[in-house]
C-alpha cells in the first residue's frame, strides 16, 4: 500500500526544489548563479541605455551608475578618447582609454572643484554635482553639459564625452594617461 502523505509530500518537495533551480537555468539549459543573471541584466540594461534616445533618460541611468560607483558601466556610457580639459586653450589635455577612464573616474568625481550658483561660488566635486543636480542640464542638439560634464548624441544614443575642469585637476591626472 502507498503512503499517500509521503507520496504528496515528495511531490511537492520535488516540485519546490525544481522551481528553484528553473530559476538558475539559462536559455541552453545551463545552471547559472545570481552574479551571473545580474551581469546579463546589467548588460542588457546597458543595451538598452545606448539606445536611449532622450537625453533626461539617459542622464538618469548615468545618475544610477555615478550614485552606485559602476564604473565598468559608465565607461560603457561614455565615449573614447574620453578627454578632460582645462577651461582656456592652452591648458593641458588628458586624453583617457576606456580603462584610464576606469581607473580614475571614481576619484576624479571626488575632486573639489568650484562652481558658480546662484551668483555664489561653491566647493563641490563631480559626484555631488551629478547627485544633488540643481541647475537644469544644459541640452542643445546633440550636446548636454552640466558644470562642465559634457555629453553628446552619437547617431541614437548619448555618450558621456569629457570634462572641462581646473588646471590643477588636469595636471594631477596627466600623468595616468
Amino acid at each position: 500500500m502507498i503512503n499517500h502523505r509521503l507520496l504528496i509530500s515528495s511531490i511537492l518537495l520535488l516540485s519546490a526544489t525544481l522551481t528553484g533551480c528553473s530559476e538558475n537555468i539559462d536559455e541552453a539549459g545551463h545552471q547559472t548563479d545570481n552574479q551571473t543573471q545580474t551581469a546579463a541584466q546589467t548588460s542588457e540594461q546597458l543595451k538598452a541605455a545606448r539606445n536611449i534616445q532622450s537625453f533626461p533618460n539617459f542622464f538618469q541611468f548615468f545618475f544610477t551608475k555615478v550614485q552606485n560607483s559602476e564604473w565598468t558601466d559608465l565607461a560603457e556610457m561614455s565615449i573614447f578618447p574620453f578627454i578632460l580639459t582645462g577651461e582656456l586653450d592652452a591648458d593641458p589635455k588628458v586624453i583617457l582609454d576606456k580603462q584610464g577612464f576606469i581607473n580614475i573616474i571614481g576619484e576624479l568625481f571626488k575632486e573639489e572643484v568650484y562652481i558658480s550658483f546662484k551668483d555664489q561660488l561653491i566647493a563641490t566635486n563631480y559626484r555631488n554635482i551629478i547627485l544633488n543636480r540643481q541647475q537644469q542640464l544644459e541640452i542643445e542638439s546633440d550636446e548636454a553639459q552640466l558644470f562642465g560634464l559634457q555629453f553628446v548624441r552619437v547617431s541614437d544614443s548619448w555618450k558621456f564625452s569629457g570634462i572641462t575642469t581646473h588646471v590643477h585637476i588636469i595636471e594631477k591626472y596627466e600623468g595616468d594617461q
